[in-house]
């Protein structure tokens, strides 16, 4: 299933873009975000609040939208 998939990957690899998810699960940044979205509102993953890069515009938007697992307590 997607969903545990993705949080067994946000798990690994702690950080990720969603430029990664999307190359990681060849798909489309629109079709993804509703994914996320699911387990932002079960608070198992959250997104990584940044400031911007240095304003180079070569960023693109889905490269500074990162995401991660929320960890348990123990």
């Amino acid at each position: 299933m997607l969903l545990q998939d993705l949080q067994r990957y946000l798990q690994t690899h702690r950080q990720v873009s969603l430029t990664k998810l999307c190359q990681h699960w060849q798909m489309d940044a629109d079709a993804l975000r509703p994914i996320l979205d699911v387990l932002i509102r079960k608070g198992r993953v959250r997104p990584v609040h940044q400031r911007k890069c240095g304003g180079c515009h070569s960023c693109s938007p889905t490269d500074l939208e990162l995401y991660e697992l929320v960890e348990k307590p123990p």
